[in-house]
């Protein structure tokens, strides 16, 4: 009789267990579905040069990593360094490649891709390549963007200094 019992607690443990691992899958898919709607979001706010777009999906804690002024410790600093860049540089493509996008319990997520920009600084065209971190977390305002960390591949024949946003 007792083995009959630990037989079917187990079986109820395994199904307890399949449901609990079943109701956080779905959870994490919608977040990684938003901050992947984001992250295309973004890029196309990036190329359109819609810095209130970009503004508003940053946290005000915001940082990042770049090849060149190396590091921003806020929002305000970013966004400044975007306007400077948007006023010299027209974009004609982004593009976000490779895309990987990891959830964690209490509203983390992690997208990491390769990105393309073409465009012209001035009257002279460019074309570079990238890697990209980004680290998102939910607010009750929305996911917002908590870091970046960008990664600039040697430039194709621009001239154009591989480093700048």
């Amino acid at each position: 009789m007792s083995w009959i019992l630990v037989v079917l607690f187990a079986l109820l443990s395994g199904y307890l267990a399949y449901l609990l691992l079943k109701q956080k899958g779905p959870k994490h898919e919608k977040e990684t579905e938003d901050v992947k709607n984001l992250v295309f979001s973004l890029s196309g706010a990036y190329r359109a040069k819609e810095l209130k777009v970009i503004s508003a999906a940053l946290a005000d804690d915001f940082s990042a990593f770049l090849d060149s002024p190396y590091r921003i410790d806020n929002k305000r600093n970013f966004i400044a360094l975007l306007e400077n860049f948007f006023d010299e540089a027209t974009l004609d493509e982004r593009s976000v490649l490779q895309e990987k996008f990891t959830a964690w319990e209490g509203g983390w997520v992690l997208a990491t891709y390769h990105f393309i920009e073409k465009g012209k600084m001035g009257e002279k065209p460019f074309e570079r390549s990238g890697k990209a971190s980004e680290l998102f977390r939910s607010t009750p305002t929305g996911w917002k963007a908590v870091h970046f960390h960008y990664t600039y591949l040697p430039s194709k024949e621009s001239g154009m200094a591989s480093g700048r946003v």
